[in-house]
């Protein structure tokens, strides 16, 4: 039994330290504050591709962004995103 929300989190959180965990967000979250929050936890955010005002991805100016519309945009990042609408 936890206490508060922040001692479940962590308890949950140190059990997947030896696994690789994926967080799939819609594009709402393509956010480069949310990127850096998901790298200090340790998780891996991958989200759909929020261009906003720009044309493509090499206006980005966010290495975060970019990596993430790589990566969204690869064979394995669209098999992910893939099982992520399939498990919604």
């Amino acid at each position: 039994m936890c206490d508060n929300t922040y001692s479940c989190c962590n308890k949950l959180i140190k059990e997947l330290n030896n696994y690789s965990v994926f967080m799939l967000l819609g594009a709402a979250y393509d956010s480069v504050n949310l990127f850096n929050l998901s790298d200090q936890l340790g998780f891996s955010l991958v989200t759909d591709v929020n261009y906003r005002n720009a044309k493509s991805i090499d206006t980005f100016k966010d290495n975060c962004r970019i990596q993430n519309a790589i990566y969204f945009n690869s064979p394995m990042g669209q098999q992910i995103f893939k099982n992520r609408l399939i498990i919604e």
